[in-house]
């Protein structure tokens, strides 16, 4: 079906509207009749500045889904399960939408590239939490070790049993307080931590694709992708810089 289309025009293409009744067009897709919880103009894929694939619900009566989450706007890859209408909605084949927006080679190379640093940023941000992480580990044992020391102190410099005694009495009351408040805290630290690596990981599986058949790169290292001079998943190949 896409084959009878005009290529030269095609390339000009930058966005693909899709509903149960749009004209037939080489920037259109439309969905079967029968699903009639798609509006006639439902909703249009594009590909924004950064080369990320997007879906836009145009005020459809029954909504776009993406994973199960109804959306406005959203990047979508192919691995998005996206559905057009709520209920027995239209299950949306991306890489059919895909094949109607070409990408240049010169527009490939560049976001490909891109992607160097889309994968270091992520592996310094990833070593900054895991550092955070482990300093909360440090957090946890200062109040014990603060503690033991003062009374380590006081028995050093004083002989009178009955303040030594003493001095190890308040020194677990306040290793106690201490431990308590150092575990409040860590734990709230921790939890903020362990939001910002899934926000983390989350956002890297939509980032780290190929800008061509649009598949999560994530396991694949910028060295490897670079040697390899290709995608690995469509094995389109590209210029590396």
């Amino acid at each position: 079906m896409i084959n009878i289309y005009n290529f030269d025009y095609m390339a000009t293409i930058n966005e693909i509207i899709i509903g149960r009744a749009v004209p037939k067009k080489p920037d259109t897709f439309r969905t079967p009749e029968e699903y009639k919880v798609v509006s006639a103009t439902h909703a249009k894929i594009f590909r924004n500045e950064e080369g990320k694939i997007c879906i836009q619900d145009l005020d459809s009566s029954n909504g776009t889904f993406v994973n199960g989450k109804r959306v406005e706007v959203s990047p979508v890859t192919s691995s998005d399960e996206i559905i057009l209408g709520r209920g027995e909605g239209y299950k949306l084949n991306l890489s059919e939408i895909l094949a109607m927006l070409p990408l240049s080679d010169s527009e490939f190379d560049r976001l490909m590239n891109k992607l160097k640093d889309i994968y270091e940023n992520h592996l310094k941000e990833s070593d900054r939490l895991n550092g955070i992480k482990e300093k909360l580990m440090t957090l946890r044992i200062l109040p014990a070790s603060i503690s033991a020391a003062a009374t380590g102190i006081v028995t050093f410099l004083s002989n009178d049993p009955e303040v030594q005694k003493l001095a190890g009495k308040i020194g677990g009351v306040v290793t106690a307080i201490l431990m308590g408040i150092a575990i409040f805290v860590a734990s709230k630290i921790s939890k903020r931590i362990r939001a910002a690596q899934q926000h983390l990981t989350e956002q890297y599986q939509i980032d780290y694709v190929c800008p061509n058949c649009h598949n999560s790169l994530q396991g694949k290292t910028w060295a490897y992708i670079k040697n390899l001079k290709s995608c690995p998943i469509c094995h389109r190949k590209f210029t590396a810089k």
